[in-house]
């Protein structure tokens, strides 16, 4: 059983490897408000992605992002953040969904149809996050290291 907050997601990273069981699922929450957040927080979720699919192949991964940072991922956002772009489509070639928040993107004057293709909108990041945890995904809140 892990512990309501563990100290660092690193440290939920290696709990969940030391287990002798997989978990339902694990949903990586994004919640920054720096625009560029996303470069460093992608490449952190698929470090974790990789050695947790080493040890579980099948475990269902899911990735919510519903800051500033989500900004990143529109269509306009592309040429400046082409490599972050291509990570994100790997994961989700990798069968790990990547959720962006379309209200909060309402909310700053953009349309949902604003995002890439290969995100999933979402109408509340948070209610998306919450649904995954009552499913009994494991929350792994990404913060910088």
């Amino acid at each position: 059983m892990l512990p309501a907050h563990a100290a660092s997601s690193a440290e939920t990273i290696d709990t969940l490897l030391a287990s002798d069981t997989p978990p339902p699922g694990v949903v990586f929450d994004i919640d920054e408000w720096d625009y560029d957040d996303l470069e460093w927080a992608i490449p952190l979720v698929r470090s974790y992605v990789d050695r947790l699919r080493a040890r579980f192949t099948d475990l269902d991964i899911v990735v919510v992002s519903h800051g500033e940072e989500e900004f990143s991922l529109m269509k306009y956002a592309e040429p400046d953040f082409g490599a972050l772009h291509q990570q994100v489509e790997a994961l989700v070639a990798d069968k790990v969904p990547v959720y962006v928040c379309a209200g909060h993107a309402v909310m700053s004057g953009y349309s949902e149809n604003d995002f890439v293709d290969y995100v999933v909108k979402v109408p509340a990041g948070v209610e998306t996050v919450a649904e995954y945890r009552q499913r009994g995904f494991v929350y792994i809140p990404v913060l910088h290291p």
